[in-house]
């Protein structure tokens, strides 16, 4: 995989050509934490969530 610089988990396009299989990587879009925020409104924000019971003195939610 280092010779065709690809990695695990990576997202790859695969098409056909000519009976030629070809492998691409997808090449992640550079996005902004500003465009990141400026996408966030009342239907997609969610409410604070517990993922584990208190284990020393937290205070109880």
């Amino acid at each position: 995989m280092g010779t065709a610089k690809l990695g695990l988990e990576q997202i790859l396009y695969v098409r056909e050509d000519g009976g030629h299989l070809i492998i691409e990587p997808v090449e992640a879009e550079a996005v902004s934490l500003e465009e990141l925020v400026a996408n966030i409104s009342e239907d997609n924000r969610h409410g604070e969530f517990n993922f584990s019971r208190s284990v020393g003195r937290e205070a109880p939610l």
